[in-house]
């Protein structure tokens, strides 16, 4: 009887260790697709970023296109991306870019005068007090193509200003219709963003856009890197210093005189010895 018995707590003690087995098992794939789980949504958030960061860099060599096209065309914004392809066998934009975001290369024409957001200069610096000063002064006029007809804008036009209406369509001098000059481009996807752009954090509020103002701003820190207006003559010479004189001595002093002597007339030599 005691051997039943026995033999019978053998057979259970098994069972029991198994079903602890299988609980720790159970545990353990938990544990793994709880690390997986996190690991998935920081891959797919450092992939979201990625791609946020390379619509930006596509974006701005459209930036970069209209302003090139802008300093070399008598101050006039593209009417076209057809333009910035070809304009005088010149190609400005090197290819039609992808978004990243879209999968398709649909992007937005921000038209002179529609933009919704400012152009910052360095540091985030807004372009509200900066005086356009001749730079853009075409810019809020209706694009009917490089060497088109124009017509001059009111005297201080702001080509960031919103206008409020759209331009109609003109024929440009290429023979393509143009519904207007853009300053920019924007992204067709829509919902919130990582990246920060221009302060805006969804893709329906990005903007790149190119404001003639902001070459006022290079010039300027191009300036101040400068030496300034004194000439490689001038360097380490005393001021007040007339070119040519020897350091430390006094002005109006003859080269080679004395420090402390009367200035020597060359029509009065001194008396011999």
């Amino acid at each position: 009887m005691e051997n039943r018995e026995q033999g019978a707590g053998n057979r259970e003690q098994p069972a029991a260790e198994q079903g602890y087995m299988l609980l720790g098992l159970i545990v353990a794939v938990a544990l793994i697709l709880l690390a997986l789980s996190v690991a998935a949504s920081k891959v797919a958030f450092s992939l979201r970023r990625e791609r946020e960061a390379e619509s930006v860099r596509r974006a701005n060599q459209y930036v970069r296109a209209i302003r090139v096209f802008y300093r070399k065309n008598n101050k006039l914004y593209p009417g076209s991306i057809e333009q910035l392809e070809n304009t005088n066998h010149i190609r400005y934009l090197r290819q039609r870019y992808v978004d990243p975001l879209t999968g398709t290369s649909d992007w937005k024409l921000i038209k002179v005068g529609q933009n919704k957001t400012q152009v910052k200069g360095f540091f985030g610096e807004p372009l509200e007090g900066i005086a356009n000063a001749g730079l853009g002064a075409a810019a809020g006029m209706q694009s009917t193509g490089v060497g088109g007809p124009t017509t001059p804008p009111a005297a201080g036009a702001n080509p960031t200003a919103a206008t409020g209406t759209t331009p109609a369509t003109t024929p440009s001098a290429f023979g393509t219709p143009v519904s207007g000059a853009f300053m920019g481009v924007a992204s067709s996807a829509t919902g919130n963003s990582i990246v920060e752009w221009n302060g805006q954090t969804t893709y329906q509020t990005w903007e790149f856009l190119y404001d003639p103002r902001i070459e006022l701003l290079i010039a300027k820190a191009m300036l101040n890197s400068g030496i300034g207006t004194a000439g490689a003559s001038g360097l380490g010479q005393t001021p007040g210093q007339t070119p040519g004189q020897t350091p430390g001595q006094t002005p109006g002093q003859t080269p080679g005189q004395i420090f402390g002597s009367t200035p020597t007339n060359p029509a009065n030599p001194p008396p011999q010895p």
